[in-house]
Parts: C-alpha cells; structure tokens; sequence
C-alpha cells in the first residue's frame, strides 16, 4: 500500500513540477496546410487564441490566421458532432523565437507575412518576440482589435507599420529593437492616448513617426536609441513628452566636428542635412527631464564630457511656457571638466521660436531662460494649425455601475462622448 503510495506521489510530482510539450487545447492545419495550435478561451462564447506550441517550426512566406474554425470528433470531443469556433487573439509567446531557450519557444520562427482574420482582438505579450516576421496584414472592417500587448513585436524584423485606428492601447516595448523604418498611427483613432514606455527604443533604423491626434502623451524612453529617426509629426492634441523620449536620436541633430575643431556651417557635411528643427503644438503642458538630450562628445584625453543641443530650431506654438521637471528638460547641456567640476552653460545653439508677443514670457520662466535673449525670436502662430477636440472624441471609459476606469476592462465597457453620447464596447480578453 505505501508502495502504491509512493508511485501515485512521484507521478503526481512529475506531472506538476514537469513542463508540459503539449500546452495547448487542440491543434489544426490551416489552408496551406500549416498546423496551427490553440487554447479555448471561453467555450460557451466560442471563442480561441493561437497559442504557442514548444517546438514547433514555422518556415513560410505568409502565414494566413484563419477566422473561424470547426472541430469535429476527428480532432476534439466537445460532446457535439461539429462545434465551431471564432479565433479572436494571437497568444502569449504564440510565434516567438528565442535562440538562447529553443526548447522552450518555437525553434524557428521564420515567417514573412501574417495575415490576421477580421475576428481578431488583441495580440498578446511576446506573441511575435524575435521572429523573422517582415510585415502584417491588418484586419479590414474590424471594429474589435484593441490592444497590442507588450515586446509583441520586440526584437522582430518587423518593417513599416500601421497602428490601427481601432487600438486602445499598446504594452510596453512592444516594437523595441525591431527594424520597423517608418511608424503610422491611423487618423480617426479616438481610444489610443498614450505611446507607452520604451515603445519603439532602439529601433536603430526607424526614420519617420507620424502620430494621431488622440495621443496626449509620448511615454518615457518612447523612441530612445532610434540613432536615426529624421523626421516626427506630433499629433495636435499632445501634452506630454516623458523622460528621456528622444535620447540619443542623433540623427534629428547636426552632426558636430570633433572636439577642438570649428563647425562648418553647411548643408550635407558627412551625409547629414543641418538645421534640424523641431516643432511643439499649443497643446504641450509639460517636457519631461531628458526628453530632448543632447548629442555627445567625449573627449577621453581631456576627461570631458560634452552636450549639445540636438536641434537648431525649437518652435513652441504655446502663449503660456510649459512645464519642464528640471532644467535638464530641453536638453542636457551640464558637462563636467576633469576634477568632476560640473558647469551649466546658457543655450546658445538652439533658436527658441514662440508666438508673437510671448519672448518676454519665455526669456524669464526657468528653465527656459537658459536660451540666450538673442537666440529667441516670434512668430505669428495664427496660421498655425492649433489642436482641436472634435465632438466624437471619447471622454473616458466606465463600467457598467458608472465607475471610471482607467483603460477598457474584460467585459462590458461604457465609452462615453464629449457629445453626451455613449457606445458599449465588449473586450472577450486582454493581454495585460
């Protein structure tokens, strides 16, 4: 008896202590033939995910997610003769590649292009981490896809992409270290208001963002590293640039000599275009500490560090100085001398452009008093296409007893118009 014991122990130690090859529900080919593996999510919806299979290989040039799928006795007993089912999310690690554990991710994932079915809803954290994927197929038409989960996309070969006008939100660094060149959020999103935490840092050959007019902040780290990004278009209804957003993004300066030589005021010295400019709408209320460092110089034989500003021109459309955490805000230009002296210089590099009347304003509030009187100038901004709350805009999302939620929850949710109108939005799962 205590044998039987034992052996009914060790068996049960194995099964839970020992991680599962088979980690999903039921498995199909889809139409070019590839098998596809899946977990239920909710059973009396009818509902799945594409889920992540230890081992699996994935070597296509499209990889078609199919919409709806029946199973029948042949692959699964649901207890009926055929039950059908509507594929609403790609999984968590679903397509992911980690050379350092193939055991426990997909050993290859070298996939071209992945189509996704109008059902679709969320893609879930590290669904396509490190893979080979090139390019995805938006669903047409589809009113549900909502969220982008975190390092979805990360370290993928990911090219150009579109954000959805339907997204709600997207998971940090969920582009990071990808080779995506060119960023577009769709116009017409209402839901997206944030570009969260290291979203795209060190995508290393990202050359344009353009952003929606429903982002109100730029999450800390959001493009740091991206060594050469050219050309940012700020949605008009922006009011936060967060620490660090731009570090490093050498390209949006002009290039600087060594240490010890003049500057040669031309156009296209080593490949590079000078007089970068960079342009910040009425909207923008505060600039976080970092958000525009500066391009370095290290001069190891002086033990110096040196900062520059990163652009030359600096158009604020604002009457009113925004808010900066400290004085590091626009741009370090802090450098330090060989006993660790530290010295902060006044900005002499940068032209400050502001609206017509506001120079005084801005040549006494700190910290943007560090920019030299001669060097800020005005202009009349009546021209200037300024931010403007359409009646369609969202005004927050509740739940069904009226509270205030601060994203979209599983479930039933309320969004509710600055019109007073009111329009349910059902979220089946997310990936956060």
């Amino acid at each position: 008896m205590k044998d039987s014991m034992r052996f009914l122990l060790a068996i049960l130690s194995f099964l839970l202590y020992t991680p599962s090859v088979w980690a999903w529900d039921f498995c199909l080919l889809n139409e070019d033939s590839i098998m596809l593996y899946y977990n239920i999510v909710d059973l009396d919806e009818g509902s799945c995910e594409v889920t992540l299979c230890r081992g699996a290989e994935y070597k296509c040039d499209i990889l078609r997610i199919p919409g709806d799928i029946v199973l029948n006795r042949g692959n699964w007993d649901f207890g009926d003769p055929d039950t059908m089912l509507t594929v609403i999310g790609i999984g968590e690690d679903a397509f992911r590649y980690d050379a350092k554990h193939p055991d426990v991710y997909n050993f290859t994932s070298e996939i071209g292009i992945v189509a996704l079915p109008n059902s679709i809803e969320y893609i879930g954290e590290c669904a396509f981490c490190g893979s080979k994927l090139t390019r995805i197929v938006w669903p047409e038409g589809n009113e549900w896809f909502h969220s982008i989960g975190k390092n979805a996309f990360s370290n993928s070969d990911l090219s150009e992409i579109t954000i959805p006008r339907t997204i709600m939100e997207i998971g940090r660094s969920a582009f990071a270290n990808s080779g995506v060149t060119r960023v577009e959020f769709e116009e017409g999103n209402r839901f997206l208001t944030k570009i969260p935490y290291a979203c795209f840092s060190s995508c290393e050959i990202l050359q344009e963002v353009r952003m929606c007019n429903s982002i109100t902040e730029i999450g800390e780290r959001a493009f740091m590293n991206c060594t050469r990004l050219r050309t940012v278009h700020l949605g008009s209804g922006l009011k936060t640039i967060g620490k660090s957003a731009f570090e490093e993004c050498k390209e949006l300066a002009p290039p600087k000599l060594p240490y010890g030589l003049e500057f040669i005021w031309e156009r296209g010295f080593a490949g590079h275009g000078y007089w970068r400019s960079f342009e910040l709408p009425s909207t923008i209320r505060d600039l976080g500490k970092y958000a525009f460092c500066s391009y370095k110089i290290i001069n190891y034989e002086l033990d110096t560090r040196l900062y520059f500003p990163y652009i030359d021109s600096l158009y604020v459309n604002k009457e009113v100085t925004p808010y900066c955490a400290s004085e590091e805000s626009l741009g370090d230009y802090t450098y330090w001398d060989k006993n660790l002296r530290s010295y902060t210089r006044v900005i002499q590099e940068t032209v400050l452009v502001v609206p017509m009347g506001c120079v005084e304003e801005y040549a006494t509030t700190y910290p943007w008093d560090r920019f030299s009187r001669k060097w800020i100038c005005a202009r009349d901004v009546s021209g200037v296409k300024t931010a403007t709350v359409k009646e369609s805009q969202p005004e927050g999302v509740f739940s069904l007893d009226g509270k205030r939620l601060a994203k979209p929850q599983k479930g039933l949710n309320i969004i509710r118009h600055k019109d007073g109108t009111a329009k349910k939005v059902v979220v089946k799962k997310t990936p956060y």
